[in-house]
């Protein structure tokens, strides 16, 4: 290896480079006096475009809010291939590359300029300048959010499709939700979210679903949110009312559930058979408290459910029953008797139809 004793001299015999590219390779700072004439061979010019820069990346962080950051680069590989000559004519070793010294300078400006703290682990944004297409992009962290909903109107599905325009990415035409509209729970809650923290778009992870026509009452069914992008990070948006839709945003979490939730849910339904229900019958549905029921699930695989509770009236041929069960429980497929045994059709001995069922009570098991 060379020693960076008085190697600027005898590399400025051979390149032109700028006083910053130099003073890398020698590892000092080199006097800005040392005559050159030209363009740097290393950095084309770059090192003294870099307050443009920073003017760059201030207008690409105008819409956000944020406290930490951190600066990363792409740099044309022309750039690094000069400094790699350079540093294998002279054989230096150990010195800063133009990519660490640029984001580093570039980090320092940024927190004079703004005030903000450059954190190498958990930034609120991570700002890339691409040198090659001349343009700075910032992402934000996502926030994720718990939260519950209440449904006290029926007619209102939970999930929304996506904009087929876009699908679900966000465009004008979807006004950047990514649905097809807002006539949803989950639309009603996207739309607060990206007023709240003018985010790009928001993934979900549903604690279980109810029908369109169903209510769901008491304390609500729970929920988790991703969202992703978020320009202003300190927004708190508390709830929203609409359609008869109540949404609480509860507390923020460190990030979507990694497996299956268990928990149980607790549901009113109202079912007809094709003919009147006995006494019999009604001690049999009765009789169900703490059974495992075995079905088939969405994907052919056989899942096992256990009811709980379960309290049946009847009136001629409807049925009225209330019932705890695990979440994931087939109601509709129990009451009809679709690839479930037992069921209440079964136990009836006739064709029973779910009418409706609503959710009282949805609690985590874990």
């Amino acid at each position: 290896m060379a020693s960076t004793v008085n190697i600027a001299p005898s590399i400025l015999k051979k390149y032109i480079l700028c006083t910053r590219c130099l003073s890398r390779q020698a590892k000092e700072k080199v006097s800005g006096n040392i005559r050159r004439k030209g363009i740097c061979y290393i950095c084309n010019g770059l090192m003294e475009r870099i307050d443009d820069l920073l003017e760059l990346t201030l207008a690409a962080l105008e819409e956000y809010r944020y406290k930490s950051f951190l600066l990363g680069a792409m740099v044309p590989s022309q750039m690094l291939e000069r400094e790699d000559e350079v540093r294998s004519r002279f054989k230096i070793k150990g010195a800063e590359s133009i990519k660490s010294y640029l984001t580093k300078q570039l980090g320092k400006m940024l927190t004079k300029k703004t005030g903000k703290r450059v954190d190498y682990v958990k930034p609120d944004v991570t700002i890339n300048i691409d040198l090659v297409g001349n343009k700075v992009t910032v992402r934000s962290k996502p926030i994720h959010l718990y939260g519950r909903y209440v449904k006290r109107a029926r007619g209102l599905s939970q999930r929304q499709e996506r904009c087929g325009n876009c699908m679900g990415k966000g465009c004008v035409k979807c006004d950047n939700t990514g649905l097809s509209g807002l006539s949803s729970i989950e639309g009603i809650i996207v739309r607060k979210l990206i007023d709240a923290f003018k985010c790009e778009r928001t993934k979900f992870a549903w604690v279980g679903g109810e029908d369109k026509d169903s209510l769901v009452l008491n304390k609500g069914r729970p929920f988790f949110v991703k969202v992703i992008n978020p320009r202003l990070r300190f927004a708190k948006p508390r709830s929203v009312t609409k359609n008869g839709v109540h949404v609480r945003f509860i507390k923020r979490v460190g990030g979507l559930p990694d497996k299956p939730l268990r928990f149980k849910t607790k549901v009113r339904l109202l079912a007809e058979c094709e003919c009147n229900i006995t006494s019999a019958a009604l001690a049999k549905i009765n009789a169900l408290n703490n059974t495992a029921i075995s079905f088939l699930g969405k994907h052919g695989r056989e899942v096992s459910r256990n009811i709980y509770e379960i309290s049946a009236k009847a009136s001629g041929n409807t049925l009225n029953l209330m019932m705890l069960a695990d979440g994931g429980f087939a109601i509709k497929q129990f009451v009809g008797g679709d690839g479930i045994a037992p069921s209440i059709s079964q136990i009836v001995g006739s064709k029973v139809i779910c009418k409706s069922f609503d959710v009282l009570d949805v609690k985590f098991t874990d």
